[in-house]
């Protein structure tokens, strides 16, 4: 117990124990104990006490009882002596059953006994209350006093009970009793008020006092009410406040996401020019996170990126603020700078966050970080300059390895280029820039074609753009989302004009992260394909093992109402992301795809081998179609064979090609030749080709 709370507790014990052994001495004799009115206010004074009213308010509960309002009735017709002889025993009976510790039973036995006394002593001072001829009787300037009274018996009770709570709380007294005071006033207060109608009804019957049950059970039963409404209003509150919340913060590092970053970017903007002040935009990714993630697990990753998230919230200003706008990128917003100095200030604090290693189980990692500035209004007038100026000049810093750059507009080419890239990137769905390839997929047991793979090709001012550069892109900027519609109509399409044609093919098309994150997904695709007349047994979607690793609580869900629909799921580049199997066995897939890391060199690597036996043998385990992709060599093709794979595909299969172009090879496709023919193998071009991203 707090000492301030204690020497409160101690004092109002010790002199309410005095001041009840007075007032039972020398008042004992004026209780009429053979009085009915005696015994039925002391009743009323038990269940007053044994059952408050609660009454609800936003953050808290406040208990209101009907016991002051009897005790009070006591203290008219029979003294202060009859009021404690009622209300003492019923403090105490509810303390105890209330399992308050001994302190408080001292406490608020002391409470009562001094406000009743306080309240008594007025009473009998100036109008000699009661009066032993006749206690139920008021004359009218007894009003006065019994109000001074009432007012009296309030406040004795209203203070001390609330420096308790301020001593507890260690909050200031002041605020506490004020805080409540208008509350208390409206209900114990308008209580007091009534104790002289109830004497008076007593007086005139004591068949009257049970009709006071009537408004006080209308008064538990708002009071219930209120509670369950409040309950109900405050959950809603709540969920909407997490709602919100969830809707501008980074699930994992819970900091500002991308579109909370941009809206306070836009309002310090405004402020700043208001106040004819500057600001400052930086723009930050970890160096080699991919590297990192492949190599420890997307677990340590996410614990690196939660270590940075909070590094960095220790080294900026309580003005700045921190998001993650994605992945590895983190953003600072430098508001409000009067001196340049603020800003660099700031930015060596960035930096110096980096300068020790971050821990991460057993592991000590040496992480670095490219920076780029941009500053409000010499690079920029609104948000969305601002923060393309800084990418820019993060991706200089990159090159030149120098920690962080200022935006120049006259630096780095390459950047132009890739700004001039995005710029495209966003006018090649309405271009008719983009084409679809299709890679076939072969039955390993039949050599049957199965299906294909749908790839996506970009040819940007009569350049081929790798899907190595342009997907990133896609990702990075919020296109992935209008690019894989566009992507999945066209396969819909495309499906539809084959079957016409008679050929039954299923087609694959690779899902991004980005894509899993969208709750739209699903009712995009069903429409594309109800729209198309293509069914959805034909349609498979390839999500790669890292991107469900990235939130597969979120994963599982969308996969689930993907399953739903009828649609097959393949886990693509299998083996490389670090899976959890009893996630693994969780997931509605049917297809695990090794990735081709694994596949190429296994001829001439045992390990790649080893590994490329185990996945299928765990595939088939689990009761999953094993695709082998990445096959080059017929020694390849062969292994797998060996192996048990289910279906291959590769460039030693059949490359990428229009749908036209892909028609015209199925007619001389044979899989005998590609067995019998030992000799024939190909070399990929992956410098034109590019990985087989969608």
């Amino acid at each position: 117990m707090k000492s301030a709370l204690r020497l409160l507790a101690v004092t109002v014990t010790i002199s309410g124990l005095t001041l009840l052994a007075y007032s039972l001495a020398t008042q004992f004799d004026r209780i009429d104990w053979t009085s009915p009115v005696f015994w039925v206010f002391a009743a009323c004074v038990l269940v007053g006490e044994l059952m408050p009213i609660k009454i609800p308010r936003q953050k808290e509960v406040i208990w209101v009882t009907v016991s002051g309002m009897f005790a009070f009735s006591l203290i008219l017709t029979f003294g202060t002596a009859g009021a404690l002889a009622a209300l003492i025993p019923a403090s105490i009976a509810d303390d105890f059953l209330s399992k308050k510790p001994l302190w408080r039973w001292g406490f608020n036995a002391g409470v009562y006994t001094l406000a009743a006394s306080a309240a008594g002593g007025l009473l009998y001072t100036f109008s000699e209350l009661p009066r032993r001829s006749d206690p139920t009787h008021f004359a009218g300037s007894d009003l006065v006093v019994i109000l001074f009274g009432g007012l009296v018996f309030f406040a004795v009770n209203w203070c001390l009970a609330g420096m308790a709570v301020a001593f507890l709380r260690d909050a200031p007294v002041f605020t506490t009793l004020r805080s409540n005071l208008g509350l208390d006033m409206v209900t114990d207060g308008i209580l007091l008020t009534l104790s002289p109608l109830v004497v008076a009804a007593a007086d005139r019957s004591l068949y009257l006092i049970p009709l006071l049950a009537l408004p006080m059970l209308a008064a538990y039963q708002a009071a219930r009410v209120a509670q369950r409404n409040l309950g109900l209003v405050n959950d809603l509150q709540e969920q909407a406040d997490e709602n919100r919340h969830l809707a501008l913060h980074d699930p994992l590092t819970d900091l500002p996401n991308r579109s909370l970053f941009h809206d306070r970017v836009g309002n310090a903007i405004s402020f700043a020019g208001r106040n004819r002040q500057g600001l400052s935009v930086v723009l930050m990714d970890l160096d080699r996170f991919k590297e990192i993630n492949d190599a420890l697990g997307h677990h340590n990753g996410d614990s690196l990126l939660k270590e940075v998230s909070r590094r960095l919230v220790t080294v900026v200003r309580e003005s700045d603020t921190v998001a993650r706008l994605g992945g590895d990128e983190f953003a600072v917003l430098i508001p409000a700078i009067a001196h340049p100095g603020d800003v660099n200030r700031v930015v060596e604090g960035l930096l110096r966050a980096f300068e020790r290693p971050f821990e991460l189980e057993e592991l000590v990692l040496k992480v670095e970080a490219s920076m780029g500035l941009a500053i409000y209004p010499q690079h920029g007038l609104d948000s969305g300059t601002l923060i393309r100026h800084a990418d820019v000049a993060m991706y200089a810093s990159k090159q030149s390895q120098a920690g962080y750059e200022v935006y120049q507009s006259t630096r780095d080419e390459h950047t132009r280029d890739r700004l001039a890239l995005v710029e495209g990137l966003r006018k090649a769905v309405a271009n008719g820039e983009f084409a679809l390839h299709y890679q076939p997929k072969v039955d390993v047991a039949t050599g049957r074609l199965v299906g294909v793979e749908a790839l996506l090709r970009w040819c940007h001012n009569g350049n081929f753009v790798p899907p190595s550069l342009f997907i990133p892109l896609a990702e990075h900027t919020g296109l992935i989302g209008l690019i894989t519609l566009w992507v999945i109509e066209t396969v819909a399409s495309q499906s539809r004009t084959w079957q016409k044609s008679g050929v039954a093919l299923n087609i694959a098309v690779n899902l991004s992260m980005r894509n899993l994150f969208d709750r739209q997904l699903p009712r995009q695709i069903a429409e594309a394909m109800a729209q198309r007349g293509m069914a959805p047994e034909r349609l498979e979607l390839e999500i790669t093992e890292s991107g469900i690793a990235a939130d597969p609580i979120r994963a599982e869900a969308e996969l689930a109402d993907l399953s739903a629909m009828g649609i097959t799921l393949s886990i693509d580049d299998f083996g490389t992301g670090h899976s959890s199997l009893s996630r693994l066995k969780r997931l509605p897939v049917d297809e695990l795809k090794i990735d081709q890391s694994f596949v190429t060199n296994m001829v001439q690597d045992k390990s790649n081998a080893a590994i490329v036996r185990s996945i299928i043998e765990l595939g088939h385990n689990l009761n999953l179609r094993v695709v082998g992709e990445g096959v080059e060599t017929l020694g390849a093709l062969e292994q797998l064979r060996a192996f048990g794979c289910d279906i291959v595909q590769g460039y030693y299969l059949g490359h990428p090609l229009p749908a036209a172009e892909f028609l015209a090879w199925r007619e001389g496709y044979s899989w005998e030749a590609k067995i019998l023919d030992r000799d024939q193998s190909f070399a990929p071009l992956r410098s034109l080709a590019g990985p087989e991203v969608a």
